[in-house]
């Protein structure tokens, strides 16, 4: 119990620790930067970042497990152009945004069937992945890609747009939910358990009856 308190103050000095650096960096830049401050460029801001987070959610999950994952920019890459594209064809955009999800799932599901059941490094697996989909991508636009998105999208993500009362696109309130429910199935679910005992030690996993090949595919 000692243990725990100890490692979750820890824990907490280091959150707070960060949020004072981003504080006096945010002052800093108030200070040498004119219009840093000003409320167009806190949106940028919180639109770039949101965008961010949303990726660095997905890797959290990968390092946890105890693996990194590098085809992330290639695959959003790719989920850019290829719904630009289908979109702009005249394909209906629910049935692009589930095509393009699908795709996504099973790069991501050839990466860490790869990766963990031929026991390479997924740093290695994940960056050839990632260079294997840019190319196709290549390919199949002839390095030409074009395209368009439906106004709800760009909306939902516009430096201009306001969430209700909120002065900032609907983004950045979704990756709070979006957040909230990673945690919770983290802290709250037996997924969550695995992925960190599978991570803490994977030797160990397996007598817990967890399969790595599945959680590493699921992941």
């Amino acid at each position: 119990m000692v243990l725990r308190q100890n490692l979750f103050a820890t824990t907490n000095a280091r959150v707070v620790g960060a949020f004072c650096v981003a504080a006096l960096l945010h002052l800093a830049g108030t200070v040498l930067i004119p219009g840093y401050s000003a409320p167009f460029a806190i949106r940028a801001m919180l639109v770039l970042a949101s965008l961010l987070a949303v990726a660095s959610i997905g890797q959290t999950l990968v390092v946890i497990m105890g693996g990194i994952d590098l085809s992330i920019p290639f695959v959003i890459g790719f989920a850019n152009v290829v719904a630009a594209q289908l979109y702009g064809d005249g394909w209906n955009f629910v049935v692009v945004c589930g095509l393009v999800g699908a795709l996504a799932l099973i790069i991501g599901g050839l990466n860490g069937l790869i990766s963990r059941s031929l026991d390479i490094q997924p740093l290695i697996v994940t960056l050839g992945i990632g260079m294997v989909v840019q190319g196709l991508v290549l390919l199949w636009t002839a390095g030409f890609p074009s395209g368009s998105a439906p106004q709800a999208v760009s909306s939902f993500v516009s430096i201009g747009g306001s969430a209700g009362p909120l002065p900032v696109p609907w983004l950045v309130p979704s990756l709070v939910v979006l957040a909230a429910l990673v945690v919770l199935v983290l802290e709250r679910t037996p997924y969550g358990r695995r992925l960190y005992a599978l991570g803490s030690n994977p030797g160990a996993a397996p007598l817990a009856l967890i399969d790595p090949v599945r959680m590493w595919v699921i992941t």
